[in-house]
């Protein structure tokens, strides 16, 4: 073999070994659990929560969003600030997740090893400027919604533990049969929300065996009211949790000078439904 190919040869791949040395590529590898939420319970009501979701950042830039429990490689060492903000699936879906824009993120300094795991736990809570318009959490007799003149069955609150969210205290309840085929509660007062895309939603605990339908009424200046259907959620047979946004729909109605909150159903092609909800909260 020519000389000088040989020397170019050793020369390539010395270079390539430097180039992709191995050293450089091996990843450190985060590990985290599922986010825990604390509140005050006399102004932020319960702590239940519905996140699915990790949004990462290292060093003030998002490196990536993760499904919790989640572990995965990060091409870094040494330590760095990490902020770890809490996803949702915005109405439900899978399509829509985003950061929950009221709750905090988490921030840590964390020390990178290559090829070892570092296990973080997370936590979260609502940011302190978050305003609390409306809470019901039925555990008071009493609650702060009433039905509505086209509803033929009651709203109920229930307290035994078999049917009430988490086990105790109290929920809202309705149940449909073909004498009484629909329901439909609003909330007692009108409230006045933000109308200039300031985000606005409203958090929810359900349960039932029929679509549960949410919407705003929305009423103008002389008084008049409109019902605006914004979502329906989908039956479950166990507690879920869900974040509706009620943003978009207010910023439709320039002409509103207050809204209240509505959820209703009907029967259609079954005989009986129960539907049951819990731990209302509109923030903004």
């Amino acid at each position: 073999m020519n000389r000088n190919l040989i020397i170019y040869l050793y020369v390539f791949f010395a270079a390539g070994c430097e180039l992709f040395n191995p050293e450089e590529m091996t990843p450190s590898y985060l590990k985290l659990e599922d986010f825990t939420l604390s509140t005050n319970s006399s102004t932020e009501g319960s702590n239940s929560h519905n996140i699915t979701d990790v949004w990462v950042y290292i060093d003030g830039n998002l490196q990536g969003i993760y499904e919790i429990p989640a572990q995965f490689p990060i091409l870094e060492d040494g330590t760095h600030e990490f902020s770890f903000g809490a996803g949702v699936k915005m109405n439900g879906m899978s399509s829509t997740r985003i950061e929950y824009p009221f709750y905090k993120r988490h921030t840590d300094n964390i020390t990178l090893f290559k090829d070892s795991i570092i296990q973080t736990n997370l936590s979260t809570q609502y940011y302190s400027n978050v305003t609390f318009q409306w809470i019901e959490d039925f555990d008071q007799p009493g609650p702060d919604m009433t039905t509505t003149s086209i509803s033929n069955a009651s709203l109920q609150r229930v307290t035994s533990s078999s049917l009430t969210f988490g086990g105790n205290g109290g929920s809202g309840a309705a149940y449909l049969d073909t004498l009484n085929p629909i329901f439909e509660c609003i909330s007692n007062n009108q409230f006045n929300l933000p109308m200039w895309g300031t985000p606005v939603f409203l958090e929810l605990n359900y349960k039932t065996t029929s679509t549960l339908f949410v919407g705003l009424q929305v009423q103008d200046q002389f008084l008049l009211t409109t019902q605006k259907t914004i979502l329906g959620i989908n039956p479950s047979n166990e507690w879920k949790k869900i974040y509706i946004n009620l943003t978009n729909a207010i910023l439709e109605e320039p002409n509103a000078t207050s809204f209240g909150i509505f959820l209703g159903t009907g029967l259609s092609d079954t005989t009986y439904a129960e539907i049951y909800f819990d731990n209302l909260k509109l923030l903004y």
